[in-house]
């Protein structure tokens, strides 16, 4: 198999593994954590929470899939490369949304 079609076939995966976190976040009735284990303090609203959450999952699952197009396309240009570097901008996007926006959107204050 090809370099570039498995590079494709890793980044379709983890961006169908998040858009599945995101579905089964946004539903669940308890409270979820980010990512590694961080639990959030005294959310207000847990069902307003995981929704939110389980959004910015989903649509950070459909950026880092639709990121890997330009590998399938084109493996030897330079903006194959760069769709891998700039999946390492998105995971930080991801946590500012969620530092900035969630957690301080649904935490008690």
């Amino acid at each position: 198999m090809d370099d570039a079609l498995i590079a494709f076939l890793v980044f379709v995966l983890i961006g169908v593994f998040f858009v599945i976190l995101g579905i089964y976040t946004y539903s669940s009735k308890k409270l979820q954590k980010f990512l590694v284990k961080i639990k959030p303090t005294n959310v207000d609203d847990i069902s307003g929470y995981n929704k939110a959450l389980g959004k910015l999952y989903a649509v950070f699952g459909i950026i880092v899939a639709l990121t890997a197009l330009p590998i399938l396309i084109d493996s030897d240009s330079l903006l194959a490369v760069f769709s891998i570097v700039i999946v390492i901008f998105e995971y930080m996007i991801l946590l500012l949304v969620y530092v900035l926006k969630i957690e301080s959107k649904y935490s008690k204050k």
